[in-house]
């Protein structure tokens, strides 16, 4: 399954969401992006006179192409231009895998 978060903007300098932007706020547009998650499984009824009646087993990978995605969180501004070294991000997870495995006594 692949999910697509779209363009977003990111206000500095905004005191309130409900009040109007102050002439000295910035805004920065942060580009969209996809993030892909694949899950596979496996299951099945066992014999009725056997002590594990079913099993399943389930492989979930997340952020299967291991997509390095920085968002801003607070942009900062230097002389009017946005500056990517002084402002803050947040890193999306990376790659990761998740096994479950499941019984039915």
């Amino acid at each position: 399954m692949t999910k697509y978060s779209g363009y977003y903007t990111t206000y500095q300098g905004a005191p309130n969401p409900d009040q109007p932007l102050p002439a000295t706020s910035f805004s920065y547009v942060q580009g969209g992006y996809s993030l892909t998650d694949l899950s596979i499984g496996y299951g099945q009824k066992l014999d009725k006179n056997s002590f594990l009646k079913s099993y399943k087993i389930r492989l979930q990978v997340n952020n299967l192409f291991d997509r390095k995605i920085n968002l801003v969180k607070s942009a900062k501004y230097v002389a009017g231009a946005f500056d990517p070294l002084t402002s803050t991000y947040n890193l999306l997870t990376p790659i990761g895998f998740f096994l479950t495995v499941s019984g039915q006594f």
